[in-house]
Order: structure tokens, then C-alpha cells, then sequence
């Protein structure tokens, strides 16, 4: 936990309070964390007032592990280790296949003899929703028109045979 002076232009003398720690004449009046330390260091030139002098900031760490040939000059910064927060997660849906094997006709067959009640609990089934019959029933055609058609999408197709290729006229006269 080093104590920090402020060696920047202009602020070698600055009285107050950064990351929480107060500053007299451009020296940290309490240790600093390394991540404060190195947080400081990132938009002023600051070093470490005891010992060294050494400056510090991640772009001068960087620096010099790459030129003292791989090693840092400190034991790089701890890594915070998340708690559990108490949510839960929930679990991943996995989707249900679905048959859209109704038609129009029987739609507005259903409408026709429960009303909208009865056709919403067949639309809540494909999560559809709608305020009127028609806009319901409209839906549902749409979404059963989608699936066919990505249904056929995921069907592979045979693959083309070529014929085989007819000898022309001429190799036929010339083998004679």
C-alpha cells in the first residue's frame, strides 16, 4: 500500500481528495490501495513517494515488464472474486414443438361456437395474442404460415443427378 507524490506539471502541489484519499502539497497523507495507486496513475504522472520513487500506473507496469525481459516490477493485482447475489437463474427454455395443424375454417368454427374465450385459450397456446376474432385468427394462419415454410427450409432437397453424357455422332462414326 505505497503513499503517493504527484510529480505531474501543475499539480505537484495540489491540496485535496482523490480515490478517497486526502493530498497535501502533492503527497498522499494516507496509503493508497494498489488499484487506487494505479487508477491515479493512469491520467497523472504519479510515484511512489517511499522507497524508489518508482512511477505508477498500469502503462508503466506494462513498460517495464516488457523491458526488464518479462517480469513485472510487482505481483500483478488480485482479481475480485464475484459473491453470489441471491438471484436465480432461470431455467432455459427449451422449445416445445409446436403443431400447427388447425385451419381457418375450424378457427372461425371455434370462435363461432365459444366465442373469442375459447378461441384465446387455442391462441395462448402459440402465444398469440389480439383484441378482435379476425385479428386472432389472422395471426395464427401468419405464424402457422411461417413454421411451414421454415419446415421447408430445414427439409434438405435431393441432390441433382446428372445424365450421363450421350456420345456425340461423330466418335459414334468414327469407332465403326
Amino acid at each position: 500500500m505505497p503513499f503517493v507524490k504527484i510529480v505531474e506539471k501543475g499539480f505537484e502541489t495540489y491540496n485535496g481528495i482523490i480515490e478517497g484519499v486526502e493530498f497535501k502539497d502533492g503527497v498522499s497523507q494516507e496509503s493508497m490501495s494498489q488499484f487506487s495507486a494505479e487508477r491515479v496513475g493512469a491520467f497523472m504522472k504519479v510515484v511512489d513517494a517511499e522507497g524508489d520513487h518508482e512511477p505508477l500506473g498500469l502503462g508503466y507496469r506494462m513498460a517495464n515488464a516488457r523491458t526488464s525481459g518479462g517480469q513485472a516490477p510487482r505481483p500483478p493485482m488480485e482479481r475480485i472474486v464475484r459473491t453470489k447475489t441471491g438471484k436465480k437463474k432461470e431455467p432455459v427454455k427449451t422449445e416445445k414443438k409446436v403443431h400447427y395443424d388447425f385451419t381457418k375454417a375450424e378457427l372461425e368454427a371455434v370462435a363461432d361456437k365459444g366465442g373469442i374465450t375459447d378461441l384465446r385459450k387455442i391462441a395462448d397456446q402459440y402465444d398469440v395474442r389480439g383484441r378482435s376474432i379476425a385479428e386472432i385468427i389472422e395471426s395464427l394462419m401468419a405464424l402457422k404460415a411461417n413454421q411451414k415454410a421454415k419446415d421447408d427450409a430445414s427439409v434438405p432437397r435431393p441432390k441433382e443427378v446428372e445424365a450421363p453424357k450421350q456420345p456425340s455422332i461423330d466418335s459414334l462414326l468414327d469407332e465403326e
